[in-house]
């Protein structure tokens, strides 16, 4: 079977996160000759090459390649990734993060023409109490779960993320994660791949991509007001130029909400 879907893992520093992320691939019920999975490790490489190399080789059933950088930062990573990523369809999965498994089968399942994103159901679970957390994502989930495909507008949730779904490689194209970015990096490469989607589906409620909330990840973490104004700013810039690019492949609602979801971060205690 020719390899459907390329699953892009950016990991710096591994830990045992790593290892359960890997172990719910290892363990889907898709087809193992369906999906590659590319970790990416970026940053400090000794001793951890040799613990993903190691991991690999005892997992010689699945395709599993490593692929490394000693540049930091996981929009790097993930370009990294796309660049050697040969399945029709990519998948994003942080490596703290976990997957159901049926996660690839009933995606692959809903998967369709070249302008189709595929999109998961989402768990979020804090690390501390394993007590399941309200997310955002699972809410639009919920909420449009009968709709028969949404528009790019009102699914917007599903575009604020790279992960908890499949996108077609021609979708993407050229389109990378702009590394300027520890934050926001996500949506902004969701909204440069929307000029080529024209729907949105959902997989069924038992494909479900786990989130790890940590309390502790850069996600979460503050950020100083100046720092927090220097990054909107340029991000508003990004996604304006990105519009200007091609203003009539892009959907005017959806880069006007990214606008006004960016500027709204100024007035959060956290980024």
């Amino acid at each position: 079977m020719t390899c459907i879907v390329s699953i892009i893992i950016p990991t710096y520093k591994p830990g045992e996160y790593l290892t359960s992320c890997l172990d719910s691939l290892c363990r889907q019920d898709a087809d193992a000759s369906a999906f590659e999975v590319i970790i990416v490790l970026n940053g400090p490489l000794q001793g951890y090459r040799e613990q993903i190399e190691t991991y690999i080789s005892q997992h010689p059933e699945h395709q599993l390649r490593l692929l490394t950088t000693e540049v930091a930062g996981v929009s790097n990573a993930r370009n990294v990734g796309l660049r050697e990523a040969e399945g029709r369809f990519v998948g994003f999965i942080d490596d703290d993060d976990w997957v159901s498994q049926s996660y690839l089968r009933l995606l692959i399942e809903k998967a369709a023409g070249d302008d189709t994103i595929v999109c998961s159901n989402v768990k979020q679970i804090d690390d501390e109490t394993h007590e399941e957390m309200s997310n955002y994502i699972t809410d639009a989930y919920r909420r449009l779960l009968n709709s028969k495909s949404p528009s790019l507008f009102v699914g917007r949730s599903f575009l604020s993320s790279s992960c908890c779904k499949i996108i077609p490689r021609r979708a993407i194209g050229d389109a990378r994660f702009d590394a300027r970015f520890a934050l926001g990096e996500d949506s902004l490469f969701m909204f440069a791949v929307s000029s080529h989607i024209r729907q949105i589906t959902l997989a069924s409620a038992e494909c479900i991509y786990y989130i790890r909330a940590r309390h502790s990840s850069a996600s979460r973490s503050r950020m100083n007001y100046g720092r927090r104004l220097r990054n909107i700013t340029l991000l508003c810039a990004a996604y304006t130029r990105t519009w200007l690019s091609h203003p009539f492949s892009y959907n005017l609602p959806l880069f006007l909400s990214r606008i006004i979801a960016t500027l709204l971060k100024l007035f959060r205690r956290s980024y």
